[in-house]
């Protein structure tokens, strides 16, 4: 055994009781949503976020930051590991330790089945996450687009995960179109974002740090894609995303990726 599983193993019980917290913080913003402040939750989750990417051993190179706009706009990663949307939390934190600058704040959407993992309930709900029931196309769009709501009124960004699913053999997927439906209904640039080596942060069999390359493209203006199709505006960011995609051999990726 590595001395990072023994460790991560260790540590275990103590980061499952800070997603129990997450999940109590986010019920008692429901009802003191002055004290519990959307500020002070997403502070919570990125003080988190980096706590156990720390833990894990795994140190992020971020790049592009400055391309992240103002106000909302929509970032579409690619998926690599279930670590990766610790990663994108903890890589919207500001870059500077100027006073008055405030961390980047986003909302999520994932799948359903994600609930059903106690270790994500209630980072779920501290993140603001709409989830999904990819069985029910219909719902699923009304959560998609009650998550652009949200975003708007909060002049939050969004993150989207427009391969579905995490790879299983090391390639760049194909990007579902439906992300990129919201990002016309509500007229927001989408920023293509690469995400390289988070398998290997994921791999506790390792020995070692390793860094993670958060790559923000530069934003793609809606008054460009409002006249496209919904494909088309797929195809387009995936070959963003994968000018700087690092392909890899599944095998480095840890078992424990299929049971999560």
């Amino acid at each position: 055994m590595s001395l990072l599983k023994f460790k991560v193993g260790a540590l275990t019980p103590y980061w499952l009781f800070k997603c129990w917290r997450a999940g109590k913080i986010a019920k008692k913003a429901n009802r003191d949503p002055e004290k519990y402040s959307d500020e002070f939750r997403w502070g919570y989750a990125m003080k988190r976020s980096k706590k156990t990417l720390k833990g894990f051993n795994v140190v992020l190179d971020i790049k592009g930051y400055d391309n992240i706009p103002k106000g909302t706009a929509l970032l579409t990663p690619n998926h690599q590991s279930w670590i990766d949307s610790l990663i994108m939390v903890a890589a919207l934190s500001k870059q500077t330790e100027e006073k008055g600058i405030k961390h980047k704040r986003a909302v999520f959407l994932a799948k359903k089945e994600v609930l059903d993992k106690k270790s994500f309930k209630g980072w779920g709900k501290i993140t603001n996450t709409f989830f999904i029931d990819r069985k029910n196309p219909r719902e699923s769009l009304k959560q998609i687009d009650a998550m652009g709501k949200y975003a708007k009124e909060k002049q939050d960004l969004m993150v989207i995960f427009p391969e579905g699913t995490r790879t299983k053999d090391g390639k760049l997927q194909e990007f579902k179109s439906g992300a990129f439906r919201l990002a016309k209904k509500e007229y927001v640039p989408i920023v293509p974002v690469t995400i390289n080596h988070s398998h290997i942060g994921a791999n506790f069999s390792r020995s070692g740090k390793v860094t993670v390359e958060v790559i923000f493209g530069k934003p793609i203006k809606p008054i460009t894609f409002m006249s496209q199709p919904t494909d088309k505006i797929a195809q387009r960011v995936r070959g963003k995303v994968k000018e700087h995609y690092i392909e890899f051999d599944a095998s480095e990726k840890s078992e424990r990726e299929n049971e999560i």
